[in-house]
């Protein structure tokens, strides 16, 4: 029979074009659940030179050239037989499949579509599909298995897609791989191969095909003065799908092996939470040394929620030996904090457990809440009038490791009033409460003693608005005046516990706002010493790729900065750069339980002038430069800095980063066998 020749309608190939049934994950479905059905329902077009079909043995021959399409999927090959009797599919000679991204190329291919096996012999498939790891796996021969495993003889595999008479960046050679569609690519006696040359061989090869696989992930490694070498390799295990953990091995060779969990887990869109344990036996002591960091969260419907976050170490030097983020190694404490919470539309309660663990000598004493419950009714407007009422109470059995265990009732009562004046162009609001806090120290064997507060605040404000080059500009004058009384009966105690100070203050405050630009100065006056506090400024601000943040407290009596923290970040087309500021005096800090803008004048901390730039680079044609550097302006020294250099390509990506920490050298190595450069360097810019 000559000529070309059309056939539709039949169940000829529907199979056999579904082979990208890609569609199932990772590998390729050969024989899908439900062929017969769906060939029925879809089509196939077929040409060819000759076609013929034998009725005795139902056999269907196409040859010259065959050509099948069906939903977008071609098949070209010079010969294909299909025995309807048993299942069988055979092609043979330019076997080419094509679906979309995907592509299959071969020799020969033979499947049975009854017992959905099949073999691919001399044959090469690619997977591109959005969302999921490509493949190119290619051997002398492809066998499936079963409904969803494949093994390769001979094989050799690689993400990495490879143009004609260019070589794959990375691919693996092994004389057998099987891979498990939806799972994980096992190889054995693997050659690792750059640019097709082999570099280095293992006898195991595990390669997770989607982002919730089961097996080993890609080890990091550096080195540093005091760890020498180290290398971490850990394994991802996918328990269920709202559940996975990690298990890392962390060799070091001057301190040790440890090992590192983290455990994630998802039991409901309302909840989820996370455990991560870190220890190592630290061979210079003889020590185990740990940290657990348990975060967790719950909300309801019906409002109420819960929150943990748990973070310790068994050893005060934790960070500052085995730490490598700047936050951890200079923090002077970690608090761990469990919540419970309910709000209503009147009513809201709340229990906390707060524990504080040292890690700095000089840290003062801390406060340990063991637990504290508060009920906080919201402000409720007494009808037909411009009046609102509220309150708390707050009870609280509190814990120092120096013995004075106290046992605290808040009560705190306030009524509120708001008036608009001047047709509403100015709003007039008094603010009074009674703050009556009984407690007994533990300690010093003394009765119940009561504490007085009455904080009443009366401020005016109004609101201007206008238009400056167009824009709206928009001007808020406030003038406060507060009188706090304090009455004691035990000073000492109360002001360590309360940070609660007698006021008389009148303050005028100017906020506006101009575009994306919000300014607030705070200038307040202290009416018993007659003289002038410090001021306090605020602006956040923003103009296309530049956001700036500034937040000050300036003693304008003597020209002294007390404090400040500016913080300036640009995110430009070729890359980024942040700067910030950290200054404090040490003596003055801002806020009390009244009022945000209050200082308080006694020495609470140590000086502070840490300076921080950190510049990123690119991606330019997938290089990126990152630097960070911390400043001590009081010491004048550089505190520490990092240097990082990472290359991501179409399918690897490869960093190289240096830390100059205080007490050691770090130079760290991280390959990953994807085109994703942010997985390929551990970079502390973002986290500025």
């Amino acid at each position: 029979m000559s000529g070309q020749r059309r056939w539709k309608g039949a169940s000829l190939l529907a199979a056999l074009l579904v082979l990208t049934g890609v569609a199932t994950g990772w590998g390729f479905s050969l024989t899908p659940a439900g062929v017969e059905q769906t060939a029925e329902a879809v089509p196939v077009m077929v040409e060819a030179e000759r076609m013929h079909y034998r009725r005795a043995t139902e056999q269907i021959e196409a040859s010259g050239s065959v050509v099948a399409r069906r939903q977008g999927a071609t098949l070209r090959v010079d010969r294909l037989l299909w025995y309807r009797l048993t299942g069988e599919v055979v092609g043979e000679g330019n076997v080419l499949l094509e679906d979309g991204n995907n592509r299959l190329s071969a020799h020969r291919i033979q499947l049975n579509l009854l017992t959905r096996t099949g073999r691919i012999e001399q044959g090469e498939v690619s997977l591109s599909q959005e969302g999921r790891q490509a493949i190119h796996l290619s051997g002398d021969l492809i066998e499936q298995t079963g409904a969803d495993r494949y093994v390769a003889n001979n094989g050799i595999f690689s993400s990495c897609a490879c143009r004609k008479g260019r070589r794959r960046p990375w691919s693996v050679a092994a004389s057998r791989l099987t891979v498990k569609t939806g799972g994980n690519l096992i190889a054995r006696n693997v050659r690792f191969r750059v640019l097709d040359v082999p570099v280095f061989y293992t006898p195991v090869f595990f390669f997770p095909t989607e982002a919730r696989q089961t097996g080993l992930l890609v080890p990091t490694m550096d080195t540093d003065t005091r760890n020498g070498l180290r290398l971490i390799q850990p394994f991802y295990w996918a328990m269920t799908p709202s559940q996975d953990l990690t298990v890392a091995l962390d060799l070091r060779t001057q301190r040790g092996m440890g090992t590192d969990l983290w455990y994630r887990y998802r039991p409901s869109q309302q909840s989820i939470g996370s455990v991560r344990i870190s220890g190592l036996k630290d061979r210079q002591d003889g020590r185990v040394k740990g940290e657990l960091k348990w975060l967790h969260q719950t909300r309801s419907d019906r409002g109420w929620s819960t929150y943990a976050n748990v973070h310790t170490v068994n050893d005060r030097d934790y960070f500052r030996e085995l730490g490598d983020v700047t936050e951890e190694r200079t923090a002077e404490g970690l608090e761990s904090n469990l919540l419970a919470s309910r709000t209503g539309t009147r009513l809201a309660l709340t229990g906390l457990i707060r524990k504080t663990t040292r890690l700095a000598a000089s840290t003062a004493d801390v406060v340990q809440y063991l637990p504290r419950v508060r009920a906080e009714l919201h402000d409720q407007n007494i009808v037909g009038s411009g009046l609102w009422l509220g309150g708390s109470l707050d009870g609280a059995y509190l814990f120092r490791q120096s013995g004075s265990s106290v046992v605290r009732l808040d009560a705190n009562p306030r009524v509120r009033a708001r008036h608009r004046l001047w047709g509403g162009r100015l709003m007039a609001q008094a603010h009074s409460e009674a703050r009556l806090i009984a407690y007994h120290v533990a300690a010093t064997r003394k009765g119940p003693t009561l504490n007085r507060a009455f904080p009443t605040e009366v401020s005016l404000s109004g609101q201007a608005a206008g238009r400056l080059l167009g824009r709206v500009h928009r001007l808020v004058p406030t003038l406060r005046y507060r009188w706090v009384p304090v009455q004691n009966g035990d000073p000492a105690s109360f002001d360590a516990l309360e940070r609660l100070q007698r006021e008389h203050v009148a303050a005028a405050e100017l906020a506006q706002s101009y575009r994306k630009a919000r300014l607030r100065i705070s200038v307040p006056y202290d009416l018993d010493d007659h003289r002038l506090l410090p001021v306090r400024t605020e602006l956040d601000a923003s103009a296309g790729a530049v956001r700036l943040h500034l937040d000050s407290l300036y003693r304008a009596d003597d020209n002294q900065l007390e404090r400040l923290t500016a913080d300036v970040a640009m995110d430009l087309p070729g890359g980024a750069l942040r700067l910030g500021q950290l200054f404090d005096r040490g003596r003055v800090t801002v806020g009390t339980p009244l009022s945000v803008d209050t200082p308080l004048g006694e020495a609470l901390g140590q000086r502070v002038n840490f300076g921080r730039v950190a510049v990123r680079l690119g991606p330019w044609k997938g290089w990126q430069l990152s630097q960070r550097s911390d400043y001590d302006w009081q010491d004048d020294r550089l505190a520490e800095a990092r240097y990082a250099v990472a290359y991501g390509g179409s399918c690897w990506s490869l960093s190289v980063a240096y830390s100059d920490l205080p007490d050691r050298n770090v130079v760290r190595f991280r390959l990953t066998l994807t085109g994703d450069i942010r997985s390929a360097i551990k970079d502390d810019f973002d986290r500025f």
